[in-house]
Formats: structure tokens, C-alpha cells, sequence
């Protein structure tokens, strides 16, 4: 079986390697993208494809160089680890060029496909992670090969959608030389440096480059918005038509390492992280479980619909960050001053020092509200929608979570606990997350406007005096909750059950899933009223 780019199937990179994939997911979006096909990795046995299979390939090349008239053709590596975030494999594999006869074909494919072997593949692999399973084992690792139409380059280069070396999304950095890019890929030759500025796509480099920087630059606007992040792109000119050969994510601006397990966002771009706020929340180190739980929390509160993949929230060294950079960017573009930006965040990200640079994304006006007025639209139909149900849900989720938790505690087996979650915890947690996020913001958008107009009458710190500890009517602080519980607990007036039910889940690590309960511990209680 083989795939051509034009198939459902041929983006599914477990199939035919990360490389095919996206070829064929770009080709599938419209992009420039030379036509061709992918012999599977399942397709090899014992080291070999089967003779079985060589009449259908061979047959599909030669209807490739046919369709016009004269194209030979390249023959490419396609691996499971190759082009990965976190490996890029480049100039690791083979790549066989100008491929014209069936014989040839043969040979290149086969070239290809046992240039898995190499020394240097093997060092490489140990290098970005160790060796899989199957190369252990002494069994040949998934490779799958890709058959493609050739383009005869005059001009041929990679382009950084962002800057690889500092992380700045201001501009584009690349490399281009004359003829076949393979001596650029390869490290044979160091080419022309250019660079494309953001968001204007400015070039700066050669004039023979100049005709087709213009096109080079909103496809890889476009292919960094596809793929869902800053991409290492080779392309390719012939015959006055530009061509994308390739893409993969910049393996230096990935914040995970499954190597080691680190995490790092601050890798992901050149940003001003902040930890104010959030780090009095999540005073230490956040476990992966809980950092995962937070991401579903930033999903459903703080959906950023910009451009890129510029995240909000980061995690860095295991501590949860807000990306200030992002929400700078988008004042400084919508027209708001650094004034109005300090006002408007202090609350939550404390003020910012006027010496502090902060780095901008490079975005458009038009790209900005082509976004946000869509996504405006649907977050207020949903909190529309949200307000309705508010009430009944807030008064039903604490049997909800008492019928989730036997739940948890009575499964039979991991697969049970896993159907459990995507079936009812996680809908439920997102739910939550959109009601947690209702119910503060009708409190934020009453309280920040009245703010607002005190410390312009009596000053700030008189206003923050003021609204310390505001409340309506005979209401009681939340935050006082636990603390009076335990007095009414001593008066008779609450029941030690009713007190865990509702604040047994309170303490100094509240937020970090991994410590235990305070309603896990008999004897906490005992512990509190004691004292």
C-alpha cells in the first residue's frame, strides 16, 4: 500500500513518519507543495520491501514524472522521530536527487530506507533521547520513504519563521543558495543570510531573492498558523514558482524535553514572563498532573484566540507564569498606552517598572480583530447561556462531585478510571472552569470600575483600605469560611461532616493536586479545632 499526498491518510505521521505528514497535510491545505507519494514503514519486512509491492511503486513513479512529461524525481526519508519537535534528524537520512529510471528508483529507495543504520543516525538518536525499543532489540526502526516530483532549484533555502538563536518573533531569519538546497541542508555550503521583518515582511538580503520574498513570507505566516507554532522551512525557486519542500517545528523553541523532563516555556519565544499573583497561589513546584489540570483551567477562562501559538500561560521550572508580552502586543497594536496597560493588568500581574522592556509579538490591526470579533461573539453567548444555568449548577455540583468521587474510588481497573474522566470528570472540570471564571468576573466587573473611582478621590491606598474585605448585606467573607466554621463547629451549629464537605479541600497547597486533602487525614481536623 502506499499513499499519495492527496490521501486522508497520508497525514497520519504514525503511518508514514512526521516528515510525510506534514508535506501531505500542507499539500491537502493548498500550499505549494511538489506532488508525490509515501511507501509506508508497515510496507517493509525483515529490512526489505517485498517484491510484491515494487510493481505498484514503480508504477506510481513513473505516473509522478509523467504528469509533465519530464520531471525526475527525489526520494526522501520519512521517520517516526523525524521532524519532530524535539528532533529534527536533518541531513541524518539519505536523500537521493534526480531520480529518472525504474531501476534507479529502486536503488534509491532501498538507499534510503537502509541509511537508517548509518552510525551517525544512531549517535543522533542517542543524543535527542535514546535509543527506541526496536533499535535495542536489534529490529530496524520505523522509516517510511517518500517519493516526490523533484524541484529543479535555481534558488534554494530554509527560512526560521522565528528567530531560532533569541526567540524574537520580530522577524524572519534564512539562508539561501544557488541551485539544490541538499548542500545548504547538508552543511556543504553556508549560503546568503536574509531576513522577512514582522509584520510588515520587510526583506533584507540579495536582490535575486527579492521577486519571491514577498510570497515566501505570507506562506510562512500562513504555515506557522497552520502548524501551530515557529517552523524551519526549506523551499525552493524554479521557473519563476516558489515551492515549500518542508517543515518542521524549531526544535530550539520547544519547552519540553522528554528527555530529561523538563519543562520550560520561556523557550518557546522571546517573552516577559510574570509570576505575580500566581506564585502566592502556587507557592512551590507544580507535579505534571497538576500543571495539566491548570492548562485545561487556561483553556476554558483564557482561550487566546491571537494568531501563532503565543501561549498565555507558561510553566517554567515547574512554577506558573502569565505571558505579559502577549497581552502588551495587543494593547500596543489595538492602540493602548503603556499607561492604560499598567492600569488595566495591575490587579492581577502588579504594576510594571517603566524601565522594563517588554518584548512585542509583531501583530496587524486587521489580524487582531479578524479573531478577537468571532471570538467575542461566542464568549458572550456562552456566558449568556452560562448565567442561565449558574444557579442550578452551583447547587447540584456538590452532589455531582460526591457521586464522581465513589465513583473513582469503586473502579475495577486504570481503563475504567480513564473511561471515567473523558467521559464525566474532564466535561465536568471544563464546565466548572467556565462557572468559576462567570463568578468572578461578575464580582471583578463590579468591583475594578468602583476602584477605579475611589483612588481617584481619596488615593490608592485609602481605596484599597475602603474595599478590604467588601461584602453585601450580613454576608460572611469566603475566605473567612474555614476559620468560623470551626467556631460554629464548637457552638453546635455545624456538624464536623458538613465542615469537611465544604472545606476539606482547603489548606497552603490547595491548588497542587498531589498534596492530601485536608479531609484525607483523620486527624486534621482534630488538629484545627485544638488550636
Amino acid at each position: 500500500m502506499i499513499y499519495y499526498f492527496s490521501d486522508p491518510g497520508a497525514v497520519q505521521a504514525t503511518a508514514v513518519g512526521g516528515k510525510a505528514a506534514t508535506l501531505a497535510q500542507l499539500y491537502q491545505a493548498g500550499y505549494p507543495v511538489p506532488p508525490g507519494f509515501v511507501v509506508p514503514a508497515a510496507a517493509f519486512k525483515d529490512g526489505r520491501l517485498p517484491e510484491a509491492q515494487w510493481p505498484n511503486v514503480l508504477a506510481q513513479a513513473a505516473t509522478l514524472r509523467q504528469r509533465d512529461g519530464r520531471s525526475r524525481l527525489a526520494v526522501r526519508s520519512s521517520a517516526l522521530s523525524e521532524d519532530s519537535a524535539y528532533a529534527s534528524y536533518a541531513g541524518e537520512y539519505e536523500t537521493v536527487l534526480n531520480v529518472a529510471s525504474g531501476a534507479e528508483i529502486r536503488q534509491a529507495v532501498e538507499a534510503v530506507y537502509q541509511s537508517q543504520f548509518q552510525p551517525r543516525v544512531q549517535t543522533y538518536s542517542e543524543a535527542v533521547g535514546g535509543r527506541s525499543a526496536q533499535e535495542a532489540a536489534g529490529r530496524p526502526s520505523e522509516i517510511a520513504v517518500i517519493v516526490q516530483q523533484m524541484v529543479p532549484a535555481e534558488l534554494a533555502g530554509v527560512l526560521f519563521t522565528a528567530d531560532p538563536v533569541t526567540g524574537s518573533y520580530s522577524h524572519m531569519v534564512g539562508n539561501f543558495v544557488r541551485g539544490l538546497g541538499e548542500q545548504l541542508v547538508s552543511g556543504e555550503a553556508d549560503g546568503e543570510a536574509f531576513t522577512l521583518e514582522r509584520p510588515s515582511g520587510r526583506y533584507d538580503g540579495p536582490p535575486e531573492l527579492r521577486p519571491y520574498a514577498r510570497s515566501l513570507y505570507k506562506f510562512a505566516t500562513r504555515l506557522a498558523d497552520t502548524l501551530h507554532g515557529p517552523q524551519d522551512i526549506e523551499w525552493a525557486v524554479a521557473a519563476g514558482k516558489l515551492w515549500l519542500l518542508q517543515a518542521r517545528p524549531i526544535t530550539t523553541m520547544q519547552p519540553y524535553n522528554p528527555a530529561s523532563g523538563e519543562w520550560n516555556d520561556s523557550r518557546r519565544g522571546d517573552y516577559l514572563w510574570s509570576n505575580a499573583n500566581f506564585g502566592e497561589a502556587l507557592p512551590g513546584v507544580m507535579t505534571p498532573l497538576t500543571w495539566s489540570l491548570l492548562q485545561i483551567y487556561g483553556e476554558e477562562t483564557f482561550n487566546n484566540p491571537l494568531p501563532g501559538d503565543n501561549p498565555l500561560m507558561g510553566n517554567i521550572g515547574g512554577r506558573l507564569y502569565i505571558n505579559l508580552s502577549l497581552l502588551a502586543s495587543t494593547a500596543q497594536t489595538l492602540g493602548f498606552s503603556r499607561e492604560r496597560l499598567n492600569r488595566e493588568s495591575e490587579e492581577f500581574f502588579g504594576s510594571l517598572p517603566e524601565d522594563i522592556d517588554i518584548p512585542i509579538i509583531p501583530f496587524t490591526r486587521l489580524a487582531i480583530l479578524r479573531r478577537f470579533l468571532p471570538f467575542t461573539v461566542g464568549a458572550l453567548l456562552r456566558r449568556r447561556r452560562n448565567l442561565q444555568e449558574f444557579p442550578a449548577f452551583t447547587a447540584s455540583l456538590p452532589a455531582r462531585i460526591a457521586d464522581l468521587d465513589q465513583a473513582v474510588h469503586t473502579a475495577v481497573s486504570p481503563l475504567a478510571l480513564a473511561d471515567l474522566w473523558s467521559r464525566q470528570i474532564e466535561p465536568l472540570l471544563r464546565h466548572a472552569c467556565q462557572m468559576l471564571q462567570l463568578g468572578t468576573s461578575r464580582y471583578e466587573n463590579a468591583y475594578r470600575p468602583l476602584h477605579r473611582k475611589l483612588a481617584a478621590q481619596v488615593g490608592e491606598a485609602e481605596a484599597n483600605l475602603l474595599l478590604s474585605g467588601v461584602s453585601k448585606g450580613d454576608e460572611q467573607l469566603a475566605s473567612l469560611g474555614p476559620l468560623l466554621g470551626l467556631w460554629r463547629i464548637t457552638q453546635g451549629q455545624m456538624s464536623r461532616a458538613d465542615y469537611l464537605q465544604q472545606y476539606g479541600h482547603r489548606g497552603a497547597e490547595e491548588l497542587e493536586v498531589s498534596w492530601e486533602r485536608p479531609l484525607e487525614n483523620p486527624a486534621w481536623l482534630d488538629e484545627q479545632l485544638a488550636g
